[in-house]
């Protein structure tokens, strides 16, 4: 049973550097908001238990200080755990994603074009996915066409190297010569359409 709740608390820990940074700002964020909303709302009783020179004051004051404090420390812890939970959810739906996008840029930059970005129902950054998604589909089907037109110019290179049999032997090449002038062309165009840095 354990075993099961560790595993559950692990899966929502996916980059332990960025989660555990972020938890730690906003316990520092929110524990600051609290001790300076609780030195405003305590600094007058404070200040009757340590200015005034009445003694029935002084003792409703540090009466009162007391109740508070013991009111706010668990109140405080209460409001930490919070914090830290909902930092390790709201986290957990982003770094979630960052890691599929990873993955699928690493398979892109292997040429492996089959891999999709796939969220889960309750992950942020889902915009972002779908422009990936486009972006590899787009991609894919640019390279399509590229080896279709490669595929055609093969076959118009084999007509020339082999041409039929019967046929005036001279029209033959003159005819497959425009045929691969006409697919390199367009092999040309598609490849035009990448704008690539100079390497």
């Amino acid at each position: 049973m354990n075993g099961k709740k560790n595993r559950r608390f692990l899966n929502f820990i996916i980059n332990k550097d960025i989660q555990f940074r972020v938890a730690a700002l906003n316990v520092i964020y929110a524990l600051l908001i609290l001790v300076i909303t609780g030195f405003i709302a305590l600094a007058p009783l404070l200040q009757d238990m340590y200015l005034s020179e009445d003694p029935r004051v002084q003792y409703q004051s540090a009466q009162a200080f007391l109740v508070l404090t013991s009111r706010l420390a668990p109140t405080i812890i209460f409001v930490v755990i919070m914090i830290v939970i909902h930092i390790m959810i709201a986290t957990h739906r982003i770094c979630g994603p960052m890691v599929n996008f990873k993955h699928t840029f690493e398979s892109m930059a292997k040429g492996d074009l089959t891999r999709k970005v796939s969220l889960r129902k309750a992950d942020y950054l889902k915009p972002e996915a779908e422009k990936i998604n486009a972006m590899v589909d787009s991609i894919s089907a640019m390279i399509f066409e590229i080896k279709t037109c490669h595929e055609n110019l093969m076959t118009a290179l084999e007509k020339t190297a082999h041409p039929a049999s019967g046929i005036d032997p001279g029209a033959e090449p003159q005819k497959s010569l425009v045929l691969i002038r006409e697919e390199a062309q367009q092999i040309r165009e598609r490849l035009d359409r990448f704008s690539l840095l100079n390497i």
